[in-house]
């Protein structure tokens, strides 16, 4: 039977709804979530972006010290940036429970979506989605009691650290509402996925969907080079990336081999107090160089010269900078987490440290100078292989597109 050459097939393409928060951000969820924008439209989606509001100044959001706008709407406004974003204000943000709501004009917007796909540090933002309609999937990178126990917590007795103690334990138990307001949760690495299973008796089960590395964030092939720097990247005024035993391991390095390689440590915001002092005297040494708010080709540059990367956070959902290194050929010395467990194989691509071991610092020289002293050039493409494969947009859209089609 033949088909009149007026006869049309209308092609629909799927309308998704990405959410998430700091999209254009420089940290690992900002990265996911553009990785995750680069998969569904590998896999033919229209893809809206929304970023919802993370901070006490959001300007569109209603303030409590700010009465004039109580009596406007939550503001979602249209961002002229590229891909384009929709900013997605909060109720009375100054409170980090509030910012976690659902917003009755958010909600009807995403009704009209086919999929309505999160990427988010815990779970608590998914409870924004709670009103939704729509099949709601999200990718989640720890939960907030895992997150902020890693680092022993909030401490101090001002108000404000009370207030933030307080904040902490309303938050986590959103994180179980966010966790039963959507259809299918994605972990990013198989020990959260476990925990969540025995924490939140979640009946689907969770699936692991891990991020990777977005095609312009790989360089060329290179041969290892021992004497190129050793790099070191996060948000320097996060205390979960725990820059001070970091920065006292290098330290050691220093004593087990003064011509060790200099530190570059590229991140954004400010160090801490409590790791100044370390930083000046490195400074005054010429041993460090810090590098803020670089793009990401400038990044990629730092990457392929590096030597060794290095990381010894209390608390990694993946790991996305680690994973970067090793994508350019640089192996990697990390803490042990739940992320580095996800593509850190010791003694092969780098080696992780135990972070129960009374001897961190003294450990995680040692391990730094190993891969100094025994490396050779073709350790770069050892290292380069084992994740390139498993890590790229269209690996990951593929076990996306599995999960999705997955009733």
């Amino acid at each position: 039977m033949e088909l009149s050459s007026t006869c049309s097939v209308e092609i629909v393409t799927k309308r998704v709804a990405l959410v998430t928060v700091g999209f254009f951000d420089a940290g690992g969820i900002g990265r996911s979530a553009r990785f995750m924008y680069e998969v569904l439209k590998n896999l033919g989606f229209q893809v809206d972006i929304f970023d919802l509001a993370t901070a006490s100044h959001d300007i569109q959001s209603r303030k409590i010290l700010k009465p004039r706008t109580w009596l406007k709407k939550v503001r979602l406004t249209d961002s002229e940036t590229t891909p384009p974003t929709v900013l997605v204000g909060a109720n009375f943000v100054e409170l980090e429970p509030m910012r976690y709501r659902p917003r009755k004009s958010f909600t009807n917007i995403l009704n009209s979506y086919d999929l309505v796909q999160g990427v988010f540090g815990s779970p608590a933002w998914a409870y924004t989605l709670s009103k939704v309609s729509s099949k709601k999937v999200i990718q989640i990178a720890s939960t907030t009691k895992l997150e902020r126990e890693s680092y022993g917590g909030i401490k101090g007795k001002s108000l404000k650290a009370l207030g933030r103690r307080l904040s902490t334990k309303i938050t986590i138990k959103i994180d179980a509402y966010g966790i039963y307001a959507v259809d299918k949760v994605l972990a990013m690495n198989n020990e959260l996925a476990r925990y969540c299973e025995d924490q939140f008796k979640i009946a689907t089960g969770v699936e692991v969907l891990s991020p990777g590395i977005l095609n312009t964030m790989i360089g060329a092939e290179r041969d290892w080079n021992p004497r190129g720097p050793i790099i070191s990247i996060g948000r320097l005024g996060d205390p979960r990336k725990a820059w001070p035993r970091l920065l006292q391991s290098y330290k050691r390095l220093m004593e087990f081999m003064p011509d060790a390689p200099k530190l570059v440590i590229v991140g954004t915001g400010i160090f801490e107090s409590s790791c100044q002092q370390i930083v000046q005297d490195l400074v005054d040494s010429e041993k460090i160089i810090i590098k803020t708010g670089i793009s990401d080709s400038e990044l990629l540059t730092t990457l392929q010269e590096a030597s060794v990367f290095i990381q010894a956070s209390y608390e990694e959902g993946l790991g996305l900078a680690a994973l970067e290194a090793l994508a350019n050929g640089v192996p990697v010395v990390v803490s042990e987490t739940f992320g580095a467990e996800e593509y850190v194989v010791s003694g092969v691509n780098g080696y992780t440290v135990s972070q129960h071991n009374g001897n961190f610092e003294d450990e995680f020289a040692k391990s730094i100078r190993e891969i100094l002293i025994t490396g050779t050039p073709n350790l770069s493409k050892i290292v380069r292989d084992g994740v390139v494969g498993r890590f790229t947009i269209d690996a990951t859209a593929k076990r996306l597109k599995r999960i999705l089609d997955d009733k």
